[in-house]
């Protein structure tokens, strides 16, 4: 074949020179539309790096998570963290994904400043779904993930806790009084317990869309419940189940539920089970917020207001006996 080839002229260059081109006669026909596979691009990486800045719009109110003074980042921030991770490792939305976590344990607690970003870098394990949370250089919490199956097979079947309906409710600005004497300085979003009982086993939460601090008011409805003035800070988490599915819209108060003699709280589609808190160091005398209070002079004999106002005149009543009680009780010391 080599010394057939001698025979014709050399070519050097696939089409002779003058050839015209032919992308000019050829014309696509865009009448019709036709579906065709769409490859996303999976993650090939176990790895997500998360950064929140309090500069930021979106970020600013992570601020309102105050403990004794300092920002510190919501332990349920980090759940919301592997949450995303996971997302994004399955290719699927995080309002769509629903997530068992287990075993979890904060090993320490990450401040936040009001001048910088934090950076998280979250690792997942594909073979064992064990993950850690790490930031500054070392690990903040570790446990293990999964995918979540039917919610039937996931979630406890419990009925109404343990409590008197006929109770008087407790409302915000009574619970986070009380929260804030312990020591947590709770703002914003983070002040979402909207209604309790007094027994602390039933009532109702905030919830506009931001899961950080949905779940957060659940870990304080567990420790508003605890008879102590002491700062307590969540360590461990036995188990938790994540679904948005079961989630109401946003601006829709969500019934939560307290069931202390098996250590679950329930809440739309959260349930967390067995958290344990651990006793937090306080910071050395502190210098508290100034809270603003006024002298009124309210009658013994005040059937004005009563007749007008009765909730007011209970709580108008309450308030000068107690004050009264307490002025004349110097052998209690009350912290």
């Amino acid at each position: 074949m080599s010394q057939v080839a001698r025979m014709y002229p050399a070519v050097q260059w696939p089409v002779s020179r003058g050839t015209p081109g032919l992308a000019s006669h050829v014309k696509w026909d865009h009448s019709t539309k036709w579906s065709v596979a769409h490859y996303g691009h999976a993650a090939n990486s176990g790895e997500h790096v998360i950064e929140y800045d309090l500069s930021k719009a979106d970020d600013a109110f992570i601020g309102g998570h105050n403990i004794d003074g300092r920002v510190l980042f919501p332990a349920t921030g980090y759940l919301t963290l592997v949450g995303r991770t996971m997302a994004k490792l399955n290719n699927k939305k995080p309002e769509e994904t629903a997530i068992v976590l287990e075993n979890v344990q904060f090993r320490r607690t990450t401040i936040v400043p009001c001048d910088a970003p934090v950076k998280f870098l979250v690792s997942v394990r594909d073979s064992t779904g064990e993950f850690d949370v790490c930031e500054g250089g070392s690990v903040a919490v570790t446990g293990s993930v999964r995918l979540a199956g039917e919610p039937g097979a996931e979630r406890l079947d419990l009925g109404e806790p343990d409590g008197d309906g006929a109770d008087e409710a407790l409302l915000t600005d009574d619970i986070y009084k009380e929260m804030r004497l312990r020591g947590y300085n709770y703002g914003g979003v983070f002040r979402g317990i909207v209604s309790s009982d007094t027994r602390c086993a039933a009532g109702e939460l905030a919830w506009d869309g931001n899961w950080i601090p949905f779940m957060d008011t659940m870990v304080q409805f567990g420790i508003i419940g605890i008879d102590t003035r002491e700062l307590y800070l969540p360590t461990r988490l036995q188990r938790a189940y994540i679904g948005p599915h079961a989630q109401p819209p946003p601006g829709t108060p969500v019934a939560v539920r307290m069931h202390r003699a098996l250590d679950v709280i329930t809440a739309g589609g959260v349930e967390l089970r067995g958290v344990k808190y651990s006793l937090a160091r306080r910071r050395a005398n502190p210098q508290p917020a100034p809270k603003i209070e006024k002298y009124t002079f309210v009658p013994y004999d005040n059937v004005s207001v009563g007749a007008k106002d009765t909730s007011r005149s209970k709580r108008d009543a309450l308030t000068v006996t107690l004050q009264v009680l307490l002025e004349n009780a110097g052998t209690l010391q009350l912290r």
